[in-house]
Formats: structure tokens, sequence, C-alpha cells
């Protein structure tokens, strides 16, 4: 990877009124940890910046910082602003066409839209910032930024602008989902871990880290000194080790915790950073969304014994992250336990590691591999069991992400469970007057409690999708924090899906697990259907599968998702809805107008958004969206009262962008997650032709709070 070149700030402005003007730096994403692994969370303003030019008369400010000499890949941040903002209704951006869609400026923060761009391929870019007053009159900015050539256009004001920006768009043809699929060369293994020893400096002016990269820093964090109490074991049925804990000589003793440090593994690209902690259970401890700064991951402050675990092992550490549960259900052996880990690099700029357990001699061994795209703001998980045994193992495996979406470190009450199934059983739960441990119960109305929203539990509960894992998709979406976390994964083979909640207006303390008050909430995947029953391997057999998972944020709620991405969608609230306990309507949703369609894209992608009606399509809008900014596509007319029974969203594909003079991203394979989206009718039309690819959202009714 070449070196970095140096940046140098630029900045264009267009103003309406006399005012003074924000500076062109611009923060960097909130590291969501320690300063000893992100030292810094605001990038120091860079030198030699180009002056603002200020236009006058016009009536919406555009900003754009950039670099002066802008290549492919490099970021670009744009920022509109309303010159009289008591005046102005909304506000809306496009680049070259494509366009955001009028953003209300009361919902943006600060009243500007801001936007993250990646820069594309070598060309000259027209840039567009409207502004809608209350009146319905619009103005409009423009400028030109050329990719490639060396040269930056000049800031243009519009006298008379047109209403609307139509953005150019080539819907997309084949019904698939895609996969990331490493280059077909070997990969290029990282010796063990690739450090970065001069993580103080990360963020200095004079230099700024190659993206994507792994690097290794510590975190030091309070620890009670747990391995005090405890004994070596062995499930002979495994000949795998553990220890057990000792609780009530722990508690009996009291110990304070003492600070501990313990290695960290950082792999990041320009959406995500992802850490590893390979000492305490080979975890993903936590994964930063760097254009709003979320993260996905509950994160313990401390690390403190619990209560739980293994009925023989007990003493879990609530440590947050995600964590590998294996050989036994609840969360295994090896949460606190020396991982052995392995990170490579691909030439496209892809980014991994292999966690697995140690070659100690363990009859089961279990391998994880961790995959960051280039260009994507997910990560995909490959979790890979073999059975060295000389007969069948009966086996537990589930994997447990301990999740507080946003930055507060606690989900809220307006957290919502988001499970495509109509049928759960229960597992455990306080709450008397729900039904009994393996008992089914309706969802997400049980009479007329509400069981998919946080704040309406009591107390704690754990339950299953039942009888199986619906799939393709499970989510949790924190509609205070405006931020959620999807899992997009096979059913076929990962049957296995489970929620657990400490509870809402009686939880179980927090005082169990940690020393302040925050909390979480997990979801559950695994190869088995449930804690009830149990998964079998033949010997010398193995099974794996692929799972993505993402952060979403600026939905508002979570409706559906696939690998491309996440919706919600919203209808009129005079539109017929579900009454507690009741089916969803087997038609769809029944509305006139009104119809909004908000979408989160883990790469950038340009198309279309279709409403249909019995196959028909009855109307589509054109939209843009990317991991900066999700689009907002609103749908005012329908023309009649019909039944929305699907929603299709069609895109360009991303264009395969260099990483920072690297490889170009891979080309699109045809694995399927979701193989339903294979029986889904195929797009026709001349409206559709000459595409790429499609992303069908099946049949699939909104849960109304």
């Amino acid at each position: 990877m070449q070196a970095m070149r140096p940046i140098i700030g630029l900045c264009f402005t267009l103003l309406v009124v006399s005012a003074s003007l924000v500076g062109c730096s611009r923060p960097f994403a909130r590291s969501f940890a320690t300063p000893a692994v992100t030292p810094s969370a605001v990038r120091p303003q860079m030198p030699d910046f180009v002056p603002p030019r200020v236009v006058p008369g016009a009536a919406v400010q555009l900003t754009v910082d950039a670099h002066r000499d802008v290549q492919p890949g490099d970021p670009v941040a744009i920022r509109v602003a309303a010159g009289d903002p008591q005046q102005t209704d909304a506000l809306r951006l496009a680049i070259d066409g494509a366009d955001t869609g009028w953003r209300a400026q009361a919902s943006l923060d600060a009243g500007e839209l801001r936007y993250e761009w990646t820069a594309g391929e070598p060309d000259t870019y027209e840039i567009v910032a409207q502004a809608r007053n209350m009146d319905g009159s619009v103005a409009q900015s423009s400028l030109t930024l050329s990719v490639g050539t060396h040269s930056v256009g000049t800031p243009q004001p519009v006298g008379t602008p047109p209403a609307t920006v139509q953005p150019t768009v080539q819907p997309t043809v084949q019904p698939t989902v895609q996969t990331y699929t490493a280059p077909s060369h070997t990969p290029q293994p990282v010796a063990h871990r690739v450090s970065h020893a001069d993580s103080d400096d990360f963020f200095a002016p004079s230099k700024l880290p190659e993206l994507p990269r792994i690097w290794e820093s510590t975190v030091t964090l309070p620890t009670y000194p747990y391995w005090d109490f405890q004994t070596a074991a062995v499930d002979a049925r495994y000949n795998w080790p553990y220890q057990q804990f000792d609780a009530a000589a722990f508690a009996a003793a009291a110990p304070d915790p003492q600070p501990k440090t313990y290695s960290v593994i950082v792999l990041e690209n320009q959406y995500l950073r992802i850490w590893l902690l390979p000492e305490l259970g080979g975890r993903i401890w936590q994964v930063e969304h760097k254009p709003t700064g979320n993260v996905m991951f509950y994160q313990n402050p401390v690390v403190k014994p619990s209560p739980w675990g293994p009925p023989q092992q007990l003493g879990w550490l609530a440590l947050g992250g995600m964590e590998w549960s294996a050989p036994v259900f609840e969360h295994g052996y090896d949460w606190g336990t020396p991982w052995q880990v392995e990170t490579f690099s691909h030439a496209d700029g892809a980014l991994g590691a292999r966690i697995a357990t140690p070659d100690d001699g363990r009859l089961l061994t279990l391998e994880i591999e961790l995959t960051l795209p280039p260009h994507a703001a997910y990560f995909e998980i490959a979790p890979r069991l073999h059975n060295r045994a000389d007969t069948q193992l009966d086996y537990d495996f589930w994997l447990n992400a301990m999740l507080a979406p946003g930055t507060g470190n606690a989900p809220s009450a307006a957290t919502r469970f988001v499970m495509p199934g109509r049928l759960m059983q229960v597992h455990s739960r306080g709450d008397n007057a729900l039904p009994l441990d393996a008992q089914p119960l309706r969802w997400p109305y049980y009479g007329t409690q509400n069981l998919s929203v946080l704040g309406n539990y009591v107390h704690y509960m754990g339950f299953f999708e039942y009888p199986h894992a619906q799939g393709p998709f499970v989510g949790v979406y924190d509609g205070d924090a405006d931020a959620g976390v999807v899992r997009v994964y096979p059913p076929e083979v990962a049957r296995g899906s489970k929620v657990f909640t400490l509870g809402w207006d009686d939880p179980i303390p927090s005082h169990y697990y940690t020393d302040d008050d925050s909390a979480y909430v997990e979801l559950h995947g695994g190869v088995a259907r449930s804690f009830f029953e149990r998964a079998s391997l033949a010997s010398g057999a193995s099974v794996t599968w692929r799972e993505r998972w993402y952060p979403v944020h600026g939905l508002g709620d979570l409706t559906y998702a696939n690998d491309w991405g996440a919706l919600h969608v919203t209808a009129p609230a005079d539109s017929p809805a579900n009454s507690p306990g009741d089916e969803p309507p087997a038609t769809g949703i029944k509305v006139a107008t009104g119809v909004e369609v908000h979408l989160y894209a883990v790469q950038a992608t340009t198309g279309v958004v279709q409403l249909l009606a019995g196959g028909r399509v009855v109307a589509q809008q054109p939209f843009s969206a990317d991991p900066f900014l999700p689009a907002s596509v609103e749908f005012p007319e329908i023309g009649g009262l019909v039944d929305i029974t699907e929603i299709r969203v069609a895109g360009r594909a991303p264009v395969a962008l260099p990483v920072m003079g690297g490889v170009g991203a891979p080309e699109l394979d045809a694995r399927v997650l979701d193989a339903r989206v294979l029986d889904a009718p195929e797009l026709n039309g001349p409206e559709l032709e000459n595409t790429q690819f499609a992303h069908v959202f099946l049949s699939y009714y909104p849960g109304r709070k």
C-alpha cells in the first residue's frame, strides 16, 4: 500500500446572509473506549486551508471539506445549511443526480444536512444543495468537484433553481443478495498481529492512518481477581478444559478490582472500527460505526465474575461484545480464557482474523473467521466446528451478542426486538403471568403486552424463535438512540435464534455483573433450535456457515433487513393497523397516501424503491443511500386505496474504488444468504432493464408499537 498523501483541507462555502462561517475542519468519529486504544476523538485542524469562498445572495449554504487533490476513495465531507433557518422546511443534497430526498430541517443535527461521501472514479461531479422554504419555494446552490484530475470547480449560485433534483437511475434486475467473497489468490497473513506502536499520534495533523488497516494496542480495565477463586477441571465428553469458579469464596473475600492491561487487535476501514480481545474469550469486544460514533455492543467498564454461566463452572464475565459459547449452552466454557488469533489481509483491502480455540487435544474444535470487507459497513463471521473424536458428539454452540446500540452503554425503554416469526418459546422468565419454560407464546403480542418493546417488560425474560429460527434476519433497534443492530444469517443451518432481556421495571440488578448502572440485551444464534435440544456431529464431520452483522442508524425503527441493508416502513396514522393479539393482515398495508420507506445501505447505492400490490408496481421513487446517510423515500400519492404487499429495492452496484492506491473491490457473487429471495417474482418491465442486481424485500408487515 502506498504512503498516504499529505492532506490539505479545502473548503467552499456559499452563504446568503452575513454570518460567521463554521470552520472547515470536521470531527473524526468518536472513539468508543479508553485513550489507550484511540487517543483522540477529534482530528486537529489541518494547516494551509484554502479560504472559504462566499457568494453573496445565495439562499443555501453548501460546504465541501476535502483534500486539495481529491483522488478516488478519498473522504469528502459535505454540509448543507439554510441561509434563513427560520423560514426553511427541508434540505436536500444531490451528487451527480443521486440525491438524499428532502430531509426535514427540524430532524437534522444542528439543522444541517451532513454527508460523508467517498470520492468515486476519476470524473467531474456536480454537487447540488437545495433548501425548501415554508411556502414551497426552493433555493439552490451548486459546485463541481473533480476527482483524480487535480482540480476543483468553482461554487455557482443559482438564481432560479428547479424545484426538484431528478436522479439519473438505472435500476436493476437479478433478484439476488450479495455475500462478500475474498479474491481467489492466497490471503496474505499478518504476522499474528500488526503492531501500531505509535498510537499516541494517531490523529496527528502531519499524518492520518492508511485505511483499511490492522493494528494492535492495549486497554487497561479494572479487573476483579476471579482467577484466585478458580480451579482447573475437564469436561471428559469433549476433553475440554475449563475453570470452576467458587462463587461463595469470592463473595466472602469481597476483593477489590485492580487495573489489568489486555492486548487489543483493531481492524478498521472507512466505515467501521472493530476491536478484538484475544485474552478474554477471543471476543469481538466492540464495533464502532465511524460515521455516527455509535457502537453496537454493550461494554462493561469492569471485568467482574457473575453468578451465571454453566452450572458446573459459574463466574461468567458479562464483559460485552460478541462471545462464542461451546461446547455447552448458555455461555460455554471459554468466555474468559485466551484464544488463538491470526490476522490476515487480502489484496482488495479486505481484512480479517481467525479466532480459534487452543490446539490442546480437545475433541471439538471451534474457529471463527471474521472478515471486514473494503468499502462496506458490515462484517461477516464464519463459525466452523469440527469433531475430532472417533464417535458422534452431541454439543451446543451459540454466539452471543450483548447489545447496547447508540452511545449510552444501555438500551432505552424504546428498544425493540425485531423477529420475523409469529411464535416464540420461553426459555426463562421472571414474570409468572407469562407461559412456563419451554412453552410457546404468540409474538409480538401476548394478550395486550407487546413483548417486542423492552419498556413493556417488568422482569427478565429469555425466549427462542419457535419452532425454529425464521430468518433471514433478526434485529434490535433503540428508537431513542435511533440506532440498531442487524444479524443476517442462513436459518437452514443456524436454526436457533434467541433474545434475552434483564427486564425493565424490575430488572436483574446490575451489581451482579458490573459496578455501575450499565445494561444490555442479548441476541443469540445457534446450531440447535433452542437450549432444550442439542446439535450433533458425526466423527470427522464439520459444520460451517457465514452470517453478516452491521449497525444501522437514522431509520426511526426497523421493519426488515437483508444483507444489502435495512428498511423501515411508515404509513399514515389512519391506515388499518393490528389490534393487540391480532394476526397481521395477509394482504399487507392498506394505504392510499403517505407511505415512507427509510433505507439504510451497507454500501453506497443508488436506485429505485417500488411499492407493489398483487405483483403490480403502483409507485416508485429514486433513492441514494450509503452508510453515512440513509435515504427517506416518500410516496405522497399512490393512486387509490391499495394493499401494499411487497417492497422492492433495485439499485446500481457501488463503484469498485481503490483503497488508497490498493486494488479495487471484488466482483459480486451469486451466493445467497436468504434463499427465499430466489423464489421472488422476476423484476420486469422497461424501467428495470440494463441493471445489475435487485434486492427484493418480501411481504413483511411492519409491527406497530
